[in-house]
């Protein structure tokens, strides 16, 4: 699984780093856990969550215009045509160029 801009092996290296810190933190049973039951036990959020919790952050503030990024290098704004909807819906861009 990817994440914007992280390449995958990227990923797999960190998490494999957080694996083997947790697991050697020197807590009295917690080498014999598994990866989620150690991060349960330590009451800490996977590094995947960390990343989709700090993406859906960038998003807000882009929104918003918190940062000094633009909105529509980003995101197409939703047409509010539905009753269902609203006006904060947003579509990712489609990428125009075809690259193998």
């Amino acid at each position: 699984m990817s994440s914007i801009g992280r390449p995958v092996k990227d990923i797999e290296n960190i998490e494999t780093v957080q694996r083997r810190f947790t697991k050697r933190l020197g807590l009295p049973g917690l080498c014999a856990m598994s990866y989620t039951e150690r991060l349960k036990h330590l009451n800490l959020p996977s590094l995947e969550l960390r990343r989709l919790h700090n993406d859906l952050i960038c998003c807000y503030k882009i929104t918003f215009g918190l940062t000094n990024l633009q909105l529509s290098d980003f995101f197409n704004m939703a047409p509010l045509q539905t009753t269902r909807d609203h006006q904060y819906t947003l579509y990712k861009k489609r990428c125009s160029a075809i690259v193998r």
